[in-house]
């Protein structure tokens, strides 16, 4: 990168190797993110710099609606977030 990012992902992803299969695994442990800390995988404490090193935090937001995976803010202020699920058939 020789100027700057113009996006950033946070989250976790579910892989199937096989391409003729539509079932997709657990992400995490299995849970939703409703299931709440200590069930649910989570991730915290994130933030970023800009060029002036200026602290930013990230702002969450779902990329898809899904019923095998879920996403939600883990605190009032969202600097945690908790997010998982089940995996099944064409997630």
């Amino acid at each position: 990168m020789t100027q700057y990012a113009d996006s950033i992902e946070f989250g976790g992803e579910s892989f199937v190797a096989h391409t003729q299969s539509n079932l997709f695994p657990p992400m995490g442990s299995g849970a939703y993110a409703s299931a709440g800390a200590g069930h649910a995988a989570f991730q915290s404490s994130i933030i970023y710099f800009d060029l002036s090193f200026h602290i930013f935090r990230p702002t969450l937001f779902t990329s898809n609606d899904s019923s095998c995976f879920s996403i939600q803010c883990g605190d009032q202020n969202c600097d945690t977030f908790l997010f998982g699920g089940p995996g099944g058939n064409s997630c």
